[in-house]
């Protein structure tokens, strides 16, 4: 059912540069708690750019290489560390 949250429009809704923008700056280390396959962990990443980083924890290993997949596609997979 995962497919179902990756959607484009979700991003009008849950968009993670205007949900932290104020919490977030470069060079910033955060974590994402239940990150599943990355809806929150790729836009963090872009945030916190190449000297931050993003830990990204999930029960299932599935969401975590969807992840994974997701963000070297994004250009953002050496930001995150998933677990």
């Amino acid at each position: 059912m995962a497919h179902t949250f990756d959607n484009p429009l979700r991003k009008l809704i849950h968009n993670p540069k205007k949900m932290f923008k104020e919490y977030m700056r470069e060079g910033m280390s955060v974590i994402d708690i239940g990150c599943g396959f990355g809806c929150f962990s790729i836009g963090l990443a872009k945030m916190v750019g190449k000297k931050g980083k993003v830990y990204s924890v999930d029960m299932q290993k599935g969401m975590l290489d969807r992840l994974m997949k997701r963000a070297q596609k994004a250009g953002v997979a050496d930001i995150i560390e998933t677990h």
